[in-house]
């Protein structure tokens, strides 16, 4: 069968031999790092996840680290030492919870010192957060967002409205 998976092209031997292919690596532009109470995350700290990385052939990982959701005394720190520790293989997102707003002022004053050799742009959560999206509160970061934003949106029971914005 010609142009497909089964003609045995050499990215396909090495993906059926090897089970990934050092020839076209895989850069992962959505990962989760640290516990979390509502999900089984067995290896969920930086050096495990590379070691994960390692076995499935992810060159990349762009990332935030659940502890910037709900934890404003530990923000975005771990994801940093996280980069630091792998340079190489690492980049986070500054995640931002506008229900801290002194945090969110000391996540943007570290930003440009950051990127892009820690973070990659910001990441808002408005439905965790339970803030929508055009509210005064994010205001900050939209108006000092000269990077890629992420914004992860869900309808949510309860959750604020409107979860999502025109930009």
């Amino acid at each position: 069968m010609r142009g497909t998976m089964l003609d045995r092209s050499r990215l396909a031997s090495d993906f059926w031999e090897n089970g990934k292919s050092a020839s076209c690596p895989i850069y992962d532009m959505h990962g989760h790092m640290g516990a979390y109470h509502s999900i089984y995350f067995p290896r969920g700290e930086a050096a495990d996840m590379v070691r994960t990385m390692d076995e499935a052939g992810v060159r990349l990982l762009l990332f935030s680290h659940h502890a910037a959701l709900n934890s404003p005394d530990l923000a975005n720190r771990p994801s940093i030492e996280a980069v630091r520790r792998f340079p190489d293989r690492l980049r986070a997102y500054c995640l931002v919870n506008p229900n801290y707003p002194e945090q969110l002022t000391r996540d943007l004053a570290t930003f440009d010192g950051l990127f892009p050799d820690v973070y990659v742009g910001f990441k808002f959560l408005s439905d965790y957060h339970r803030v929508a999206l055009t509210d005064d509160r994010y205001g900050p970061a939209w108006e000092y967002a000269d990077s890629p934003v992420g914004c992860l949106c869900w309808p949510t029971p309860g959750a604020a409205a409107p979860t999502t914005a025109r930009m």
